[in-house]
């Protein structure tokens, strides 16, 4: 073995410094991804402002962050424009299902979608609810629009009968609910008389219904489509594989400790009712659930309004 020329081994210091140079520079200038920094948001698209719903999902982003170590603050969107705006800082969204489809799958991951309390734990369907003396009719967003009113324009649950219909445009006087996570304000105004019709979620209609403020000898309820996923929370794929996972299981025991809800989170958990929710639900095959509703609504959004 032979030794290293004399020459290099004294340039070798000089060598040592300018990679740490090199370095320290690259390590202050080079772009670093905000995940890497630990912060973000979670994204919450909530055209309707309320209070009592913004303190929850405060508590709500901070549980999730503490769970994976991250500084997740809040973020609402108050429409299509604000929300699409937002996904460059969100690391999580939860928003109906019509624009969590629309996510560009690349970038997003399907996490887990809310739970309704029981009896209606399941997945909605979309449903019409019509006065009886009102015309018999398939589509009465066509036939009598000013006399029709859809739960909201972001659930799948009211835009699948419209985009059922290849995309042909709905006439103007159609009516729009303003909050995609309770569609009972649709339902006081149609038993008010506001209007004849309502495309809402089946849950919705179903518990006006059972609670009389919809009484079942004047009122008649179809179905018009298959389950939905309703509301979803997707994450973005920017954050590693084990990272997700743990969000994942989070949400997934949200509400379901073998005790009942911790002293933490039992206020989360009674709030989260005001979204109608009762916790989130994970399937395996949850992708490809997203991935069908993908294909068969993802041309889904209704004229502005």
């Amino acid at each position: 073995m032979t030794d290293q020329p004399h020459g290099f081994r004294s340039r070798l210091p000089l060598v040592v410094a300018v990679l740490l140079v090199l370095l320290a520079a690259a390590a202050r200038w080079w772009p670093v991804d905000p995940v890497v920094r630990g912060g973000g948001t979670l994204l919450v698209l909530m055209p309707r402002d309320d209070a009592r719903r913004e303190t929850m999902l405060t508590e709500f982003a901070q549980l999730l962050g503490q769970a994976v170590s991250l500084d997740l603050r809040l973020a609402l969107a108050g429409d299509r424009e604000e929300f699409q705006a937002g996904l460059d800082e969100a690391l999580l969204v939860l928003c109906p299902d019509g624009p969590a489809i629309a996510l560009p799958t690349g970038a997003w991951q399907p996490l887990a979608t809310g739970r309704r309390r029981a009896p209606w734990n399941l997945r909605p369907r979309p449903v019409l609810v019509s006065r009886l003396e009102a015309d018999t009719t398939s589509a009465p967003w066509r036939t009598a629009p000013r006399r029709t009113v859809f739960g909201d324009s972001l659930s799948l649950v009211c835009l699948a009968p419209v985009i059922a219909e290849a995309g042909t445009p709905l006439p103007s006087g159609v009516t729009w609910g303003d909050d995609p996570y309770d569609h009972g304000g649709v339902l006081v105004a149609l038993a008010n008389g506001a209007f004849d019709h309502a495309v809402v979620r089946q849950f919705d209609a179903e518990a006006a219904l059972a609670t009389g403020r919809l009484p079942a000898e004047s009122w008649r309820m179809r179905r018009l489509g298959a389950p939905v996923p309703d509301i979803m929370v997707m994450v973005s794929r920017r954050l590693p594989t084990a990272t997700r996972r743990e969000l994942q299981l989070t949400l997934s025991v949200l509400g379901r400790e073998m005790d009942g809800p911790s002293e933490g989170t039992a206020g989360l958990v009674a709030g989260l009712g005001l979204l109608g929710l009762d916790g989130f639900n994970f399937t395996p095959m949850l992708g490809t659930d997203v991935e069908r509703a993908r294909g068969r609504y993802g041309a889904g959004w209704p004229p502005s309004h």
